[in-house]
């Protein structure tokens, strides 16, 4: 269907701004769509629905399963709700969606929003731009921490690289809270609005861009509250920015269509459905680009072998960001003859020698935590190595401690409890301040490596 003369005029101003990175996109569950007719929160309510065995037939929405769970179960906390997501979106095999795949080719597209938990944006930016290299950095806005952009991207006005998906209802990893239910959802919109953790860069990184909100399938009211949330003022004073909203089931409501179009001045709204919306858009931005040459990732360096740990090593996990206070504590105990696995490469692997560390970590004397302000600032790899070291613990013996937790720079487990695993407040802990340990701490870790060696010699 050819578009209408006042959508065409839609398009010309959308794809201007595009072109000078002027937009940021807010991409919902409707686009991610991984077979005929099927998206994936469809089928991860599903598989969710079959994994707590409810009885059939089944629910089709997320919100569904988790009411028919408590209304059979009778239950009062839904952890086994999300605990089993985490799972499915971290081990199951779900295609990456090619609508998500075509979002990430428009690179003028550097920030993008998303309403959803999983990572299929990440995912495609990386295959899409950097040749399978995970450059992408996610960031999950919480309802129990600080969680921001960058706080140079307050006044940014250029590209972002690499670029960044920033979470608005929560990711699905270990540690981490998300929504699920309308009720959850209702918590973030106003966390976003007026909680104690509202993320003040992103809003003013957003102040002078121009929303475009695609593929969002919010009830009516939740997408009047999260327009109004966007916007900052009330939507009939909100003239000086245009924004965007495309292939959202509110779209085809009149009520909220009308809604939009008298409330809302500087609201734009296209008619087609989510995946016709980002096909259109993708092949006239594609007409509009020069010829590219392949990725540059293509061209680079390849990553770096990941070194198989010696069984019996000790595994040092840490932030990015924290290196060189893990470069002391490995040369410390380096000396002492301890063989220490430190993961030099996390900064460019990540994701692709996942296996590799998780054995590492399953192999290990001991596994020692670095935990500071940047390990409770962002949510990334080494998070998942916490988990893996809980899981292994659960198989070993209390003497010798597996996990140690060495403090750079004086954050504490106590004072920040909704910030660390549970189980870490049960494992040893020592201040190491910028990585520099004492005498007393090197000869409390020979001993425990002995006395792990002397256990193995045992088993033998």
């Amino acid at each position: 269907m050819p578009d209408s003369a006042e959508e065409e005029v839609y398009w010309r101003q959308l794809l201007q701004l595009v072109r000078a990175g002027r937009v940021v996109p807010v991409v919902g569950s409707e686009l991610l769509q991984i077979g005929e007719g099927e998206l994936l929160y469809e089928r991860l309510a599903k598989d969710l629905a079959r994994e707590l065995t409810l009885a059939e037939p089944h629910p089709a929405t997320l919100h569904e399963v988790v009411c028919r769970y408590m209304g059979e179960r009778r239950a009062t906390s839904l952890s086994v709700i999300y605990s089993t997501l985490r799972e499915l979106v971290e081990h199951g095999d779900y295609p990456l969606p090619e609508p998500i795949r075509k979002l990430a080719a428009i690179t003028s597209f550097t920030v993008f929003l998303t309403t959803n938990f999983d990572d299929s944006i990440t995912r495609a930016l990386d295959a899409v731009r950097h040749g399978g290299t995970p450059k992408t950095r996610p960031i999950p806005h919480s309802l129990s921490y600080e969680s921001d952009l960058p706080k140079e991207l307050a006044e940014a006005r250029g590209r972002v690289d690499p670029p960044i998906v920033f979470h608005l209802f929560g990711r699905a990893l270990p540690f981490n809270e998300f929504a699920v239910t309308d009720e959850d959802l209702l918590e973030y919109v106003h966390a976003l609005q007026s909680g104690e953790h509202r993320p003040e860069v992103l809003f003013r990184y957003v102040e002078d861009k121009h929303l475009l909100l695609v593929g969002t399938n919010f009830n009516d009211w939740l997408s009047r509250f999260f327009i109004r949330s966007a916007k900052r003022e009330r939507l009939w004073m909100a003239r000086r920015r245009e924004d965007f909203i495309a292939g959202s089931t509110q779209v085809r409501d009149q009520s909220f269509t009308a809604f939009l179009e008298n409330f809302s001045t500087g609201m734009k709204v296209f008619s087609l459905d989510p995946v016709a919306f980002v096909d259109k858009l993708h092949s006239r931005w594609l007409a509009q680009q020069p010829a590219e040459p392949a990725p540059a990732a293509l061209n680079e360096e390849p990553p770096p072998t990941l070194r198989r740990m010696e069984p019996g090593s000790v595994f040092l996990s840490y932030a990015s960001e924290d290196r060189g206070a893990a470069d002391a504590i490995a040369e410390h105990l380096g000396k002492t003859g301890i063989d220490v696995w430190i993961d030099h490469a996390k900064l460019r692997v990540g994701e692709l020698y996942a296996d590799v560390i998780t054995r590492n970590i399953r192999d290990a004397a001991l596994f020692i935590a670095l935990i500071s302000v940047n390990s409770l600032q962002h949510q990334s790899f080494f998070r998942r190595e916490w988990f893996d070291a809980i899981e292994e613990s659960k198989e070993r013996s209390d003497s010798p401690p597996y996990i140690l937790l060495f403090s750079i720079d004086g954050t504490r487990v106590e004072a920040n409890p909704d910030r660390f695993p549970p189980r870490f407040a049960k494992s040893h802990y020592e201040i190491a301040a910028s990585g520099q340990l004492t005498e007393a701490q090197i000869k409390a870790v020979i001993a425990w490596f002995m006395e792990y060696e002397s256990l193995q010699k045992v088993g033998q």
